[in-house]
């Protein structure tokens, strides 16, 4: 073997690579290189997108939701002839005033917490939206209806759906705790009203904050000439 065959074999290497890439000389093609399916493949496996979190959120929620109305279902037969039993229906009873206070006070009190001030930021959040969209105040669209009403239910059912699945749940779980029975109508009345007042009020007053303030900042950004001797007052 030669002494500088070392040498030559390893710019003809660089040299190969070198025009497999770019062309050794201008205006000549680049090698083609074949490439095998399997290798097609796992540059194809590799250069996916990834997955969106919406999708993740979406089966979540499905998830939570079908827990909470597998147990609804669950309960309402016992239900039923509880009422056929006793002829208490319960709602707006003497009887359902009473075991809010014991609710209060029992197994998962810091739910009546936690979960409104979720509900408010969440309002926050979507208020905020609702001046940057230069839509109307969330109330106001709730009284008057139409088009505009039904599209602000969607959203506001799209952000809170989770958060309503989860307080109905726990308000489930406390009555068993508590009560050693589940009410299903109780639930599905305090869950969602325990969301959706703090809801509505906050995106309504977090609209009109976030309107006052880019008021503000359009005064203070735009600029203060004085008033021209054609515009002066004679």
């Amino acid at each position: 073997m030669r002494p500088g065959y070392n040498e030559w074999m390893a710019r003809s290497l660089s040299a190969i690579t070198a025009r497999a890439l770019m062309g050794t000389r201008i205006g000549q093609p680049p090698l083609r290189i074949n490439l095998s399916q399997r290798e097609i493949g796992f540059t194809r496996a590799t250069t996916r997108a990834p997955r969106s979190r919406s999708a993740d959120a979406i089966s979540r929620g499905s998830i939570l939701t079908a827990i909470v109305i597998a147990i609804l279902l669950a309960a309402v037969p016992s239900a039923i002839r509880r009422i056929i039993r006793t002829g208490d229906f319960y709602l707006f009873t003497r009887h359902f005033f009473g075991d809010m206070l014991a609710r209060l006070s029992g197994p998962g009190r810091l739910r009546f917490i936690v979960q409104p001030t979720v509900a408010t930021l969440l309002g926050a959040r979507d208020g905020s939206k609702d001046t940057r969209a230069g839509a109307p105040p969330f109330l106001w669209v709730l009284v008057s209806g139409g088009h505009s009403c039904r599209e602000s239910l969607k959203s506001a059912f799209l952000s809170t759906r989770e958060l309503i699945a989860v307080a109905i749940l726990l308000d489930l779980i406390s009555q068993f705790l508590i009560f050693h029975a589940i009410y299903p109508g109780a639930a599905l009345l305090l869950g969602p009203v325990l969301i959706a007042i703090p809801y509505v009020v906050s995106r309504t007053w977090a609209r009109r904050i976030w309107r006052g303030h880019s008021r503000q900042a359009q005064a203070l950004t735009q600029p203060n000439f004085p008033p021209s001797r054609r515009d002066r007052p004679r």
